[in-house]
């Protein structure tokens, strides 16, 4: 903490003599540049991750996880199912960004499942389109890389990425959309105009 007006060079550190007021200015910055994803990474290093610990999640059409309540992915394998109680075009689930994170979307009727790796995307996408009957879909990552999409019991693509998510998404997860930065290739929010019922995720 500096007197840029007396001390422009900022030489003469004013932190310990007014020790309170520092640390009230430090919070309000911590506040401000979380809220701005403007935090330097990592941060905090030695206190303990406020990430969540949950290894299930049911979630409805429009939720939105913030950082801290979303599932924690990072070098995990995890799987989901979605329930659909009308088809459309559009992001189902996402999670993260476009350095770090996942996205199950429709697009072209065809379900596509997409990771995004230190900034590559990484997509499998599956060999059929989803019929008018195919209520659920589901997708499922494991710990090699291995990617299954089935709609319903049947199997309609897999294949196998590079690896897992590294680190833990800055931004949130949604249902229906994707807000922030994209995960997948696509343009937008990508809204899903269909309507979803209900969606589990599971940490493996």
């Amino acid at each position: 903490m500096y007197d840029l007006e007396a001390d422009r060079s900022e030489l003469n550190d004013l932190s310990e003599a007014h020790s309170e007021r520092a640390k009230e200015m430090a919070k309000k910055w911590e506040v401000w540049a979380i809220e701005a994803k403007a935090k330097p990474w990592p941060w905090n290093r030695n206190k303990k991750s406020s990430f969540s610990n949950k290894k299930t999640f049911t979630l409805e059409h429009n939720a939105n996880l913030g950082q801290n309540q979303a599932p924690m992915i990072a070098k995990k394998a995890f799987e989901m199912e979605v329930q659909m109680g009308k088809h459309g075009e559009g992001v189902l689930v996402a999670q993260g960004g476009d350095t770090h994170g996942w996205v199950l979307f429709v697009k072209n009727n065809i379900l596509h499942f997409s990771l995004s790796l230190g900034g590559k995307v990484e997509t499998i996408k599956a060999n059929e389109k989803l019929r008018e009957k195919d209520g659920k879909v589901f997708a499922k990552l494991n710990a090699a890389g291995m990617v299954e999409l089935f709609a319903g019991k049947r199997k309609i693509g897999n294949g196998k990425v590079s690896s897992l998510v590294n680190e833990m998404p800055i931004d949130g997860l949604q249902v229906g959309r994707d807000e922030g930065g994209t995960v997948g290739e696509y343009n937008d929010v990508f809204a899903f105009d269909g309507k979803i019922e209900k969606v589990r995720i599971k940490i493996k």
